[in-house]
């Protein structure tokens, strides 16, 4: 089966996203688009300091992929895993009629770290 690209307006760009079908037996209609910069990545000059906005991309970005995971250690060997240019969101919508209609998606996971936050 091929994919289905979806092109959608932003005001920081064009974003070029996928068009899925949910599991199950609804088989519902969504977009997707991930891996969508929010700020730019904190690294070097920018260690530490406050999130800066990305700002317009040139061309169609690609938002059919995940953006990098956030540097941590891995599970079971304790190397480092992941990037520090990790400041994406990815965004499944049914509905792409206005920019702001787009939903974001929040959620915690229960662990001994009351700090964890995920994006998705």
């Amino acid at each position: 089966m091929d994919a289905e690209f979806f092109e959608l307006f932003t005001k920081q760009g064009k974003l070029k996203g996928l068009v899925k079908k949910s599991a199950g037996v609804s088989q519902k209609r969504y977009y997707s688009f991930q891996g969508i910069p929010y700020a730019r990545p904190p690294v070097g000059e920018l260690r530490f300091k406050l999130p800066v906005p990305y700002g317009e991309w040139g061309d169609v970005r690609d938002a059919t992929k995940e953006g990098n995971d956030a540097i941590q250690n891995h599970m079971f060997f304790g190397t480092p895993i992941g990037d520090e240019d990790c400041l994406y969101l990815n965004v499944y919508t049914t509905q792409t009629g206005n920019e702001d209609c787009l939903y974001l998606n929040v959620y915690t996971t229960q662990t001994g770290n009351e700090d964890c936050l995920y994006l998705n």
